[in-house]
């Protein structure tokens, strides 16, 4: 239990979820709907399964599995914020690279098509490249 009250706040600073949440930090219950894979974020700080992500008219929504919430609130990020782009990663699958926060500028990459082709329609991004 000490292990994961210290590791949780030290991968919350790590990844800049904690700098994202002095921002933007969204009303308690705030959670999103699509459950990104593999997530990862600044430092190269994964999150395998962990993430969850919607979008609304009025920005993108991150939020984190239970238990894995101490130290991660959730986030609503107006979309002003968010950057996106279509990227391609190792083996030619699709990804998708988001840059939250214009001060912060913490990136986000994943590689959940649902989440990605959701995250563009609110942004008008090009379509994701194709699988060769």
């Amino acid at each position: 239990l000490a292990i994961w009250v210290t590791l949780l706040p030290l991968i919350a600073w790590f990844s800049g979820w904690r700098r994202l949440a002095e921002a933007f930090r969204a009303e308690p219950g705030t959670r999103g709907r699509i459950v990104l894979g593999t997530a990862t974020m600044r430092y190269g700080a994964h999150y395998g399964g962990v993430i969850l992500l919607d979008c609304s008219s009025t920005g993108l929504v991150l939020s984190v599995r239970r238990p894995f919430r101490l130290a991660h609130p959730p986030l609503l990020i107006p979309w002003p914020e968010v950057r996106s782009e279509a990227v391609q990663l190792l083996w030619m699958f699709p990804a998708f690279r988001l840059e939250l926060g214009q001060d912060a500028q913490i990136p986000l990459t994943f590689s959940s098509s649902e989440a990605g082709e959701l995250v563009m329609r609110f942004t008008r991004v090009s379509t994701p490249p194709k699988r060769e």
